[in-house]
């Protein structure tokens, strides 16, 4: 029988590896231990989440969080609307308070990085598109 355990113990083991900067593991359980048929966070649950417990997270850690989930979500060829509404979180986060230099870089990259793949998705879907096109006007010759 497969059991989920229920979304606070989610939540609470989430912010137990993000305190300790454990990032890969705070997203897997995130994502591995949701269940299936809820919604995907919201940016606004995910705010919340990080509100009640800011005192246990630096800035620093937000900017590793979010880094670590833009790579997971550039590497991954299906959406997955719990880490992009995580990384929108973390952008309305750092960008609310004062960040440094590299912060501030970090924060950029991942931006400049999710402007190049949705760019790279528009592409591929257009070649695809062009290539359906010629094989439907070929069959109608």
């Amino acid at each position: 029988m497969d059991r989920t355990p229920p979304t606070s113990l989610v939540k609470e083991r989430f912010c137990s590896k993000l305190e300790k900067e454990d990032y890969v593991a705070a997203l897997t359980c995130m994502t591995n231990n949701l269940p299936k048929e809820s919604q995907p966070f919201s940016k606004s649950s995910w705010l919340k989440l990080f509100k009640y417990n800011s005192h246990r997270f630096q800035k620093d850690t937000i900017v590793g969080l979010m880094n670590e989930a833009s790579k997971i979500v550039s590497n991954s060829s299906l959406p997955n609307p719990t880490l992009e509404y995580l990384i929108q979180s973390c952008k309305k986060i750092l960008l609310a308070t004062d960040i440094s230099e590299a912060d501030m870089d970090s924060v950029k990259n991942v931006l400049e990085d999710e402007v190049e793949n949705k760019l790279v998705l528009a592409n591929s879907r257009w070649t695809f598109l062009s290539k359906l096109c010629n094989i439907l006007l070929i069959k109608m010759q």
